[in-house]
């Protein structure tokens, strides 16, 4: 299964990662970055008023594959 890694850096220094499920397979990006900003800018996410996604640092798309044994 295809999914959308997007990694933050915290306001305390650490990385953090948003990982969607659902997501358009084509993004380019500026597209990315722009939408990670609105994630940035909206300071929503917090945990012990620590902000999770202060900086945005990377995208991609991973792509699992699961070879079952039996």
């Amino acid at each position: 299964m295809k999914k959308l890694q997007l990694s933050f850096k915290t306001e305390d220094g650490k990385n953090r990662n948003l990982i969607l499920n659902y997501m358009n397979e084509s993004l380019d990006d500026i597209t990315t970055k722009q939408a990670m900003g609105k994630i940035v800018a909206s300071k929503i996410f917090s945990q012990k008023d620590v902000l999770l996604f202060a900086e945005a640092l990377a995208a991609k798309y991973v792509d699992r594959v699961e070879n079952p044994i039996f």
